[in-house]
């Protein structure tokens, strides 16, 4: 119900990828707190089965990110604190989702390893 998945004029009672784009766009990419937010929640889960769909949402909202940082980078710090094994996991969905743009990757990157080291 919450998701508005249910029979309705015109609407596709199974269409959970739009409701959850539609979600994504309305309420966490417009909304610099709540994409931090959905950010840490994604990290939990990079270890795991969900692995995959996790990293894709995590970049997502590194994208959100960095378009709205008014330059305090704490989300910077939030991926430099994942384990090596999860930020690895992190950098992959970063490389596939930035085919031909690594600026924001090599940011966060150098970000990590500034940390690390």
């Amino acid at each position: 119900g919450w998701l508005e998945l249910g029979p309705g004029a015109g609407r596709d009672p199974y269409d959970l990828a739009h409701a959850a784009e539609d979600y994504f766009f309305h309420e966490v990419a417009t909304d610099h707190g709540r994409a931090a937010g959905v950010l840490r929640c994604c990290a939990a889960f990079l270890g795991g089965e969900a692995a995959g769909p996790a990293a894709d949402l995590l970049v997502r909202c590194l994208e959100v990110l960095a378009a709205s940082d008014s330059g305090s980078g704490r989300w910077l710090d939030d991926v430099a604190a994942l384990p090596v094994e999860e930020f690895l996991v992190a950098v992959e969905a970063m490389r596939a989702r930035f085919a031909h743009d690594h600026d924001l990757m090599y940011t966060v990157v150098d970000h990590y390893l500034e940390v690390r080291t």
